[in-house]
């Protein structure tokens, strides 16, 4: 998930299509997480469950998101002074504070305020307690997976967190330490062995969760952004990928078509899935954010680019961390909680949506943007660097 900058930017422009694709990212994953997903009740109702059960994608496109843009800002800063320094302390002041206030929320505050007679919220907050070193080190995915089952109490969602924070520790030595032609074959070498990891845990009926947790197995995503990102910074082998994202992006498409009519739904538990869905994912949303990072007034950049998408985009990394923390709150209060109709799932949104909008701004404007103030002391360095204009054909 891409946690950066308010507003993703290259060379010191804004990219606003970036933020848009962020913004859309964020709306899949709250769809889902505000979504009641038991296919009962009505037709309506069933149909909504199944569009809203494809929300897990979101992951999937932050991570590629993330890692072209993490990856173009070292290639951008690479060689420079203080090139681990300033891009590590960026990225604590970005990410540190609103986490760990959360953690602090749910070990210290949460206990006060949830109903002492849940003997779901005791267990839950026992169990939280004792498993918090996993947390606080950003290896809760680590322990999701080993467990086979999800934190509950709205901490589930901080496994993408650990990813990315182990991403961030150990990427900026490989970029700085290899050649833009070695870092593309470690990036290519990673979305294969990603894939391989994955077949193999399926075949020797590893837990699903697992699968979809773990770091080794989901390094293709941030690989594949990294890889656009690589590709970026050279212009012919920019220009000859742009010739060819339609393809990739039909491809991808196509390939994610025929699992969804296979299986009758976009289960992400599901071998095909987790193995080749996994991958045409990794393609599709490569070429999407390839596409939203050209400069240019394309279909996919205008779409990309409009204020709403762009509004949820800027306030994502808040968004995320909050919305199932107040679904726990606000849901077993809705009196429609457990209603197996449309009406009560468009209520549910209608209602959790705009708390956590709410939330997030007030964590933005009383909270976060003074940590980030702090970024002065830690200035970009190098020379940025923007992807040429698009050129040829290719995903309009």
């Amino acid at each position: 998930m891409t946690r950066d900058e308010p507003t993703a930017q290259l060379n010191d422009r804004r990219m606003p299509a970036l933020d848009g694709v962020r913004g859309l990212a964020i709306l899949l994953v709250m769809l889902l997480h505000f979504t009641d997903r038991t296919p009962a009740g009505d037709l309506a109702n069933r149909v909504y469950v199944q569009i809203a059960d494809i929300g897990w994608i979101g992951v999937d496109l932050f991570f590629v998101l993330s890692g072209f843009l993490i990856t173009s800002l070292l290639l951008d800063a690479k060689g420079a002074p203080h090139y681990f320094r300033d891009f590590w302390a960026r990225r604590v002041l970005r990410i540190f504070p609103a986490y760990y206030a959360c953690l602090f929320f749910w070990l210290i505050i949460a206990p006060l305020l949830l109903q002492p007679e849940s003997v779901f919220s005791r267990n839950a907050l026992a169990e939280l307690h004792q498993s918090q070193a996993w947390f606080w080190s950003y290896l809760s995915n680590w322990k999701i997976g080993l467990d086979g089952e999800w934190t509950a109490l709205g901490t589930s969602v901080y496994w993408s967190l650990a990813i990315e924070e182990q991403f961030y520790l150990v990427w900026p030595v490989v970029v700085l330490l290899a050649s833009p032609r070695t870092l593309a074959r470690i990036c290519i070498a990673l979305i294969v062995t990603a894939l391989l990891a994955r077949v193999s845990l399926a075949a020797a009926g590893a837990h699903p969760i697992l699968i979809y947790t773990n770091t080794f197995t989901r390094m293709d995503t941030l690989a594949t952004g990294a890889l656009v990102a690589v590709i970026a910074h050279d212009s012919r082998s920019w220009a000859s990928l742009q010739r060819y994202l339609g393809w990739f992006f039909g491809a991808a498409l196509g390939a994610l078509g025929v699992i969804w009519a296979s299986l009758g739904a976009f289960a992400e538990y599901h071998a095909l899935m987790q193995t080749i869905g996994f991958t045409a994912l990794c393609v599709l949303f490569g070429a999407l954010v390839a596409r939203a990072a050209t400069p240019g007034d394309g279909r996919v950049t205008r779409a990309f680019s409009t204020p709403v998408l762009r509004f949820f985009g800027k306030y994502s990394y808040a968004m995320y961390l909050f919305h199932e923390t107040i679904a726990v709150f606000v849901v077993p209060r809705l009196g429609f909680g457990e209603v197996h109709a449309i009406w009560a799932q468009l209520a549910r949104v209608a209602v959790l949506t705009p708390l956590t909008v709410i939330a997030a701004l007030l964590s933005w404007h009383l909270f976060e943007k003074h940590f980030l103030a702090l970024k002065r002391f830690f200035p970009k360095t190098g020379v940025p660097f923007r992807p040429p204009l698009r050129t040829g054909s290719g995903v309009a």
